[in-house]
């Protein structure tokens, strides 16, 4: 065994607990979260209201239309009253994220605990924290009020780890895209995971292109690799980095990383983010289907 991956075990890890009656995330397997030739496949909640508006679907005959193409759980924002209705509608809870501050520890603190107790109560295995921007200060890593600013979001997002851990809960943070945000920059992500072991990745395959500072995402993709714990999926066109395109048929190099992660045994879940897509449903089946491809 000690020429084995860490996806390759937990291949195996989830192979065993399907004989025994349970997947890999503790629930029955009775097909809720996949079968054996399907991904794990989630949703952002946003999505299932846009298809609630937009096709003057209650939350029940939306979510069951998001579970005919394939989507059995979803991500959603920890202030987002509605999570619960989803939940109850027939999704599983994957992914709780939220925005928090981490400038002042014990304004801030009270936030932290709200998120971590809406998470825990929704009963979800993942934290997507996503550290304030610092749009107010100059956009540069080396520049010391900016580096100073940096230390305290990074001492708070470690401190917010912990309380994670001790919950039972997997913090993640992503390759974020807006350039506002320090996760924009590869280099804090790697000063995140250095300073904080217990912090996993969420790659967002499209944001190094949505943030456009040069990065190169199977770069990204390759350095963060084992620390890769959950996946949201979008693609972009062609000289359109903010540009919206099925994934599949845009130049983000989703195939080869879905792919990859999937032949090493990934069994996490890969989330759908597909804002912008002009007919959201049709993107939903499209997007499971390329997702599910991948894992041949």
């Amino acid at each position: 065994m000690k020429n084995m991956t860490r996806f390759g075990f937990l291949a195996m890890a989830a192979a065993a607990a399907l004989t025994l009656g349970g997947c890999k995330d503790g629930c029955p397997c009775c097909g809720c979260c996949r079968s054996a030739d399907k991904a794990k496949i989630s949703t952002f909640a946003l999505h299932v209201y846009e298809v609630m508006e937009k096709k003057g679907l209650t939350m029940a005959q939306a979510v069951a239309e998001f579970k005919k193409c394939g989507v059995t759980g979803f991500d959603g924002e920890y202030t987002d009253p509605r999570l619960d209705e989803v939940k109850a509608a027939g999704l599983k809870p994957v992914m709780i994220y939220g925005v928090m501050s981490f400038r002042d520890p014990a304004k801030d603190e009270i936030e932290q605990n709200k998120y971590l107790a809406r998470a825990k109560g929704l009963g979800a295995k993942y934290m997507m924290i996503v550290p304030d921007h610092l749009g107010d200060l100059k956009d540069d890593p080396k520049d010391p009020k900016y580096e100073e600013e940096f230390l305290k979001t990074m001492r708070g997002l470690k401190r917010l780890t912990a309380k994670c851990i001790a919950a039972g809960i997997v913090p993640l943070v992503e390759d974020f895209g807006y350039r506002t945000n320090p996760g924009s920059h590869f280099c804090n992500l790697k000063r995140y995971f250095a300073e904080i072991p217990d912090l996993k990745f969420a790659l967002d395959t499209g944001n190094v292109m949505y943030s456009d500072r040069g990065t190169d995402i199977l770069e990204e993709y390759a350095y963060f690799h084992d620390k890769i714990r959950h996946v949201h999926i979008k693609d972009h066109p062609a000289g359109k980095p903010q540009g919206y395109a099925l994934p599949g048929e845009g130049v983000v190099p989703n195939e080869k990383m879905l792919r990859e992660l999937f032949a090493e045994g990934y069994d996490g879940w890969v989330t759908l983010e597909l804002f912008d897509a002009p007919d959201m449903l049709e993107a939903v089946s499209k997007t499971c289907a390329f997702i599910n491809a991948c894992r041949k």
